[in-house]
């Protein structure tokens, strides 16, 4: 596998604890689960922005500087960083996940 390519699916995802709740994060997220990426156009702050969904539920967005290298699709979830609510979640494309 190319490292480069990679490199630019793993993404981060921000703005987790503006979304979802400690309980959610508790009972419903676990590391390996499914999340899908969506493009949100009409995003008043950021028109490239990249929504990330858990089970329909919004639980946050691509970070600003990488969604620009972000595909829509279904990726994995590789790790997640914080206390209660996790600040970060790192999240792996499936093709790429699937092929390592």
């Amino acid at each position: 596998m190319d490292n480069n390519n990679y490199i630019l699916k793993r993404l981060t995802v921000v703005g987790l604890k503006f979304y979802i709740n400690s309980e959610y994060w508790k009972y419903e997220i676990n590391l390996g689960n499914y999340v899908e990426v969506k493009p949100e156009p009409i995003n008043q702050y950021d028109k490239n922005a990249m929504a990330v969904y858990h089970n329909d539920k919004k639980v946050g967005y691509v970070c600003k500087n990488e969604n620009l290298h972000c595909e829509p699709g279904f990726y994995k979830i590789s790790c997640m960083t914080g206390f209660s609510i996790p600040v970060v979640m790192n999240i792996i494309k499936l093709e790429d996940f699937e092929n390592e």
